[in-house]
């Protein structure tokens, strides 16, 4: 058929650039759709797969390194569960390279990468190197033969190191960190691949010699492999009904951002080897085991438009229009650009194809652009030379540009908002609808300037007198209440977050003092570099800028707890029953400074929830004390009484 042959030659097209230039066209779900219809069109169909490298040494895979059917939604993970009735071994999906360790007699003689399922390459130098890969297993008897299949990644902070290093010698960045790891593995010098500082989990098996009394299940398997010294997934779970395995499913994408690799789902093995073996194979995927995919971090978008938004600082932001894209279960239609290098360095272009990644609360970003996909009609985007709200110059200031206007309308409406948030004054009812209205109709050009507004100032820009009584005791209780280092928090200094605000505060609590801080004094606070700080006295640098401030932190409510310097700063870490927001009030109350990074410096404790992210193993590592409730923390606090 017609159609077959294109879907054959569309797949082979993809399969290149995905494994032999580590350089993919589509996303992993676009690539599945393609794949299922064409095994729709020809069930038997083996050819799907890439040319391997002719650089590298060919290897015929005794056992098939076969791939995993997907999923998607649960509703159709419990139809397929429906056809068991067993245990199943439910293991995080690495994002890596597929590879076989061959072990003869307990010394690893060959390593290859999976290829097309049935012809690989040899990379056996390569994988020597990777420092959790045993050259010689940890046992006094080992099997005669063993093939030790698993997963090739690289953690998440090695990837940022390694693209943040390319970045400094303007070379290409790697998209993802999946990429990064099969572009390592392929390297035909072993010392470039010692140098990415890759890892192995095991995950499987595929021939074994028949001298040894091999383990009846997969989850007594992993446990033999761990006492050979080879690694094992972290999180390993065995369940039987369906409830308890999608519950155990759920709770491994909880915990997915705070892992130190990428995953990308969940995997479900029948436990039972007798199991698998009446259930068989297809020519391409097992029939008793399944991938179960989270909604994507990363998916391929197109670039409609580019346009410029200005921030409260005057920040000029370039942000991108995407096709709508479905990123960690989150709609994404816009895309940060950051400033005029970054679109310059990537060379995004309106109509480009891209690839961008979202994870947990982080804003989505362009990792790569696919400029082989690249049509003739994009089109190169002009940074402006003037502020698009107010046509003032712009200037620019670490690589970002400003408007040179401080009574920018737009600037000063999102200024605005940022003062009337929820951690900053929290004034109800001033949106961003009243705050353009303020600024618009009442000519607003100054924040502070809302304390003097009066009922028939909101009348004029369409409240109803309700709603004006309602906005204006808002405002009020904000004056009254609002704590020192929530306004400072207001106040909208660049790159000064609620919790350095807070850092600040604790370390210099008179208002005086806070307005004329120096250099040497603000680095003493955590987390605050030479930039931080010269924002900070750029900020204040105006005489009258620095006296209205002043008088603005003078009116602060005093009734918060000042800070106990005998007690260490409190690290939040996994999930609570309560939000983590309510924990550090109190903690805050009792005395205790709360951070969200361990320090260098020292000082710190971590308090530990279900689920916690990797701060837990960097506490481990540097033996951080660890509290599981607060409760543990007050008798700290007793026995420092």
């Amino acid at each position: 058929m017609e159609k077959i042959a294109e879907l054959k030659e569309l797949i082979n097209k993809y399969n290149y650039h995905y494994y032999e230039l580590n350089s993919p066209l589509i996303s992993d779900m676009e690539y599945d759709k393609l794949l299922k219809e064409l095994i729709s069109l020809e069930k038997e169909y083996k050819d799907i797969g890439y040319k391997s490298n002719q650089q590298f040494t060919k290897v015929q895979h005794t056992v098939p390194m076969l791939s995993l059917n997907n999923l998607y939604s649960y509703e159709d993970l419990e139809k397929w569960l429906n056809t068991f009735h067993c245990d199943f071994v439910i293991t995080p999906k690495f994002d890596g390279l597929a590879i076989e360790l061959e072990y003869k007699e307990g010394k690893l003689i060959r390593a290859s990468t999976r290829g097309d399922g049935f012809i690989g390459e040899d990379i056996t130098e390569q994988a020597k190197t990777i420092s959790n890969i045993p050259l010689i297993l940890n046992t006094p008897i080992p099997p005669d033969y063993i093939q030790i299949r698993g997963e090739c990644y690289i953690t998440k902070e090695r990837f940022e190191k390694i693209n943040n290093k390319l970045k400094e010698e303007n070379k290409k960045t790697f998209a993802n960190p999946r990429n990064l790891a099969s572009g390592s593995l392929r390297q035909l010098d072993p010392l470039v691949t010692k140098e990415r500082e890759l890892s192995f989990v095991c995950y499987g098996v595929g021939e074994v010699s028949k001298d040894i009394n091999f383990p009846s299940t997969y989850y007594k398997y992993l446990e033999y492999v761990k006492e050979l010294g080879i690694p094992i997934p972290e999180v390993i779970y065995k369940e039987s009904n369906n409830k308890d395995i999608i519950e155990k499913i759920k709770k491994i994408e909880e915990i997915k951002e705070g892992l130190p690799y990428e995953i990308d789902g969940a995997v479900l093995m029948v436990d039972n080897y007798i199991i698998q073996k009446e259930k068989g194979t297809t020519s391409r995927v097992p029939s008793y085991a399944i991938a179960y995919k989270y909604p994507p971090n990363e998916e391929v978008t197109t670039v409609e438009d580019i346009f410029i938004q200005v921030g409260r600082t005057g920040r000029i932001t370039p942000v991108a229009r995407v096709s709508p894209v479905l990123l960690s279960g989150a709609m994404v239609t816009y895309v940060t650009l950051h400033n005029k290098d970054y679109i310059e360095k990537m060379d995004i272009r309106i109509k480009d194809k891209v690839f961008i990644r979202r994870s947990a609360e982080v804003i989505p970003q362009i990792t790569s652009v696919i400029t082989e996909a690249r049509s003739k009609d994009s089109v190169h985007y002009q940074f402006p030379d003037t502020c698009p709200s107010c046509s003032s110059p712009l200037y620019i200031r670490n690589h970002y540009a400003y408007c040179t206007n401080r009574n920018c309308k737009e600037a000063i409406v999102d200024y605005l908002i940022h003062f009337a948030s929820r951690k900053a004054m929290n004034i109800i009812g001033l949106g961003e609808g009243v705050a353009t209205s303020l600024v618009e109709i009442l000519g607003i050009d100054q924040v502070l300037k809302i304390y003097s507004l009066k009922k028939e100032d909101l009348l004029k820009i369409h409240l109803s007198e309700k709603e004006a009584d309602k906005l204006l005791r808002s405002i009020e209780n904000s004056f009254k209440e609002a704590t020192l280092d929530k306004r400072l928090y207001a106040i909208g200094i660049p790159n000064i977050g609620s919790s350095t605000a807070k850092s600040i505060v604790r370390m210099y609590p008179d208002p005086n003092k806070l307005v004329n801080l120096t250099k040497e004094e603000l680095l003493k606070v955590e987390g605050i570099g030479d930039i931080v700080a010269e924002e900070y006295l750029n900020f204040f640098a105006s005489p009258m800028d620095k006296d209205l401030y002043y008088q603005f932190f003078l009116m602060a409510n005093t009734t918060w707890v000042k800070v106990n310097k005998d007690l260490p700063t409190v690290v939040i870490t996994g999930s609570f029953p309560r939000s983590r927001e309510e924990i550090s009030i109190e903690l805050e109350q009792l005395g205790f400074t709360v951070s969200s990074h361990l320090s260098k410096r020292g000082g710190c404790v971590l308090l530990v929830g279900e689920n916690p992210g990797k701060k837990a193993k960097e506490g481990e590592m540097y033996n951080v004390p660890i509290f599981t409730s607060i409760e543990d923390l007050k008798e700290k606090i007793s026995s420092l009484e």
